[in-house]
């Protein structure tokens, strides 16, 4: 088994590209812990990955290529930058609900996920949909 969900997730993940076997998929488990795997991933660092044994550059490039925008978020990873309008969103969204009693760190991870969720939402539709989650 797996130490935790997160874990099993990305290795499904990783097998899923062509190339990377259920044998090399654990190996990187065991060598990187995911929130550092993923975050190479995303920032599309070939170098890094290709360090590990049997992943090559070619490898490396099809990971990132393959699964920079289908990976998961790890406890303890970066959230992708945001554009700047975005950003405005999220400080406005978190001020209003920080201003509703909501602690500032609960209300921009909320808020952080629904606009990684969505990509057409305004700041008052980010605010209600932060509030009905926070609010469960």
């Amino acid at each position: 088994g797996f130490p935790s969900i997160e874990e099993r997730d990305l290795f499904r993940v990783l097998i899923s590209v062509p190339g990377i076997g259920p044998r090399l998929g654990l190996t990187l488990l065991s060598e990187c812990p995911p929130a550092q795997l993923t975050t190479a991933i995303r920032e599309e660092n070939v170098k890094f990955l290709a360090s590990f044994k049997g992943i090559g550059k070619k490898t490396a490039e099809r990971l990132v290529l393959e699964l920079k925008e289908k990976i998961p978020l790890f406890p303890g990873e970066a959230s992708p930058p945001l554009s700047p309008e975005r950003t405005g969103i999220l400080a406005d969204a978190v001020s209003g609900l920080v201003n509703f009693g909501f602690p500032a760190a609960r209300a921009e991870k909320a808020v952080r996920a629904i606009l990684a969720r969505q990509e057409t939402m305004d700041t008052v539709e980010v605010i209600r949909a932060a509030f009905k989650e926070l609010s469960r």
